[in-house]
């Protein structure tokens, strides 16, 4: 038999647990999301993965006049030449398999096309890692970089309790750690 005391221990434990958790999970919904004020630059970096979301607001700012130069990572450019950009306005590269990577290709693609400035579209929940990634990679460089989501994680800032974004946002940290460790670990060699 449970004592009255162990039972209010219990409730009283279960409660500390669940207001830290909601006060972590408000600390994330405020620190996650990245969206930089839109500034007309050289280029617009479309990164792979969710295309047709980052497709979308890649094209949105193109047609806004933000850049008139698209850079495709990972994707094909059918959907930006059926709207009307001039495939002489789009380089496309297959290369980087991670986000790191395509922040070392970005770096080396700007140094040749003397590109002082680009936008990176990705989603909300990935842009996080992208923005340590390329800052980690661009530091002590001029380049000005702007990270635009491709769209917002919701109204409000309860989107953070719903299960799917919660395990984005989950499996991120965990890659933005690992990142970081790597990182770490091979600047000191």
């Amino acid at each position: 038999m449970i004592k009255l005391g162990t039972t209010r221990k219990i409730i009283i434990s279960t409660l500390i647990a669940l207001g830290v958790l909601m006060i972590a999970l408000l600390g994330i919904s405020c620190f996650w999301p990245i969206n930089d004020v839109q500034q007309r630059s050289d280029l617009i970096i479309c990164l792979g993965g969710n295309a047709i979301h980052r497709q979308e607001k890649t094209l949105d700012l193109y047609n806004e006049n933000y850049a008139q130069k698209l850079l495709l990572i990972n994707q094909f450019p059918y959907y930006f030449l059926k709207n009307g950009v001039s495939s002489s306005n789009i380089y496309i590269t297959n290369f980087p398999a991670s986000t790191f990577g395509d922040a070392q290709y970005c770096r080396k693609f700007m140094g040749a096309y003397n590109v002082d400035s680009a936008i990176v579209v990705s989603d909300w929940w990935h842009l996080r890692r992208v923005k340590w990634s390329f800052e980690t990679v661009f530091k002590g460089t001029e380049k000005r970089l702007i990270y635009v989501p491709s769209y917002a994680p919701g109204v409000g800032i309860w989107w953070y309790l719903q299960p799917h974004r919660i395990r984005l946002v989950s499996s991120e940290w965990v890659k933005l750690v690992g990142y970081w460790v790597i990182h770490s670990v091979n600047s000191k060699q």
